[in-house]
């Protein structure tokens, strides 16, 4: 009797014994399990002669925060979804501060206060300040985008007779433009255009009215100097084809031209049309209806007038009526009856 009350007893504290062996086994293998989940694999590497390379890289676990809330009475607690624990570094950095730079570029391109509305210009007289705007076309640009370089290159090539350009850009939205214009000394006519030459040389283009300037008739136009290196080099460098077919550089004659010019109108009379002809140079038609031509050296003016004079007085007497009287050379001197 005894025996056969011992033998179930004994069972089932074997078979309790085997639940709880069961579930301390099936609760290592969790555990195992979770530890290998959460801990990173380290890399395979190969080893060289200092550092190794890794083959094989894996991404580290991001931490997480865990919330928990209790309930009340059962003493039991109701967890929240993980939230990973966010460590700001050098990207997250980088990423503010280009999105900040954006948003100040953005807003200098379109800001109001930055817009230019007007150019101030200063020193030009004869060019209208309208026409300069309507060439530079600045107006509702922001002066981000405004070239002190480009601006200039615009007024040489639309406005040739702007000398000592200074062009000032300010904020918030200023653009100044302070320059001189060059001053006429002769009229160049032809058939078809007009142009006025100052002192130097540089050929402009006709602007408004200046009084007392040379007048030179012609059936060509003026005899650009660029024009005859162009001809005469033939071996020139790309630096050198850019200079002459540059605005600023292209349109000027001989200043001994405007110099002798000058001195054969001061001994003309008054309204005399001074006349140029390419090659054999400068002459004038005398009021009693001949051609007379002097050339291009004035240095001996006195001479060659009185040369012309005691011709034209022989001729006269004569009553010889020449078609030409040329003083180009003062050591030979000729006249011509027929054209």
């Amino acid at each position: 009797m005894t025996r056969q009350t011992l033998l179930p007893s004994s069972r089932s504290q074997q078979l309790r014994s085997r639940r709880v062996m069961n579930s301390q086994a099936r609760l290592a293998r969790v555990s195992r399990n979770a530890y290998s989940a959460v801990t990173p694999v380290k890399p395979v590497t190969v080893r060289g002669a200092v550092f190794g390379t890794p083959l094989i890289q894996q991404n580290p676990v991001m931490p997480r925060k865990r919330f928990y809330i209790p309930i009340s009475g059962s003493g039991a607690e109701m967890r929240l979804p993980a939230i990973p624990i966010l460590r700001p570094g050098w990207r997250l950095l980088s990423f503010f501060t280009t999105m900040f730079c954006l948003a100040a570029l953005i807003a200098a391109f379109t800001a109001p206060a930055l817009q230019i509305d007007h150019i101030q210009v200063e020193g030009i007289k004869r060019i209208k300040v309208a026409d300069i705007e309507a060439v530079l076309d600045l107006e509702g640009l922001s002066i981000i985008q405004v070239d002190p370089v480009v601006i200039e290159q615009k007024l040489l090539e639309k406005f040739p007779e702007l000398i000592n350009i200074k062009i000032l850009v300010s904020f918030p939205a200023k653009v100044s433009i302070t320059s001189f214009e060059r001053q006429p000394v002769l009229t160049w006519r032809t058939d078809k255009s007009t142009v006025w030459i100052d002192h130097e040389g540089f050929v402009i283009p006709e602007r408004g009215e200046v009084e007392g300037l040379v007048s030179i008739q012609s059936r060509e136009g003026p005899p650009l100097l660029i024009e005859k290196t162009a001809t005469e080099s033939k071996e020139m460098s790309k630096a050198e084809k850019e200079k002459i077919s540059s605005p600023a550089t292209t349109k000027r004659i001989s200043p001994e031209i405007v110099k002798a010019a000058q001195i054969l109108s001061a001994r003309l009379p008054g309204g005399t049309q001074i006349l140029y002809n390419h090659p054999t140079g400068l002459g004038w038609i005398d009021s009693r209806g001949w051609s007379v031509l002097f050339g291009m050296n004035m240095e001996d003016i006195e001479t060659r007038m009185n040369i012309y004079q005691s011709i034209s007085d022989q001729l006269v007497k004569k009553g010889i009526k020449p078609a030409l009287i040329s003083v180009e050379f003062i050591d030979a001197p000729y006249y011509r009856t027929e054209r």
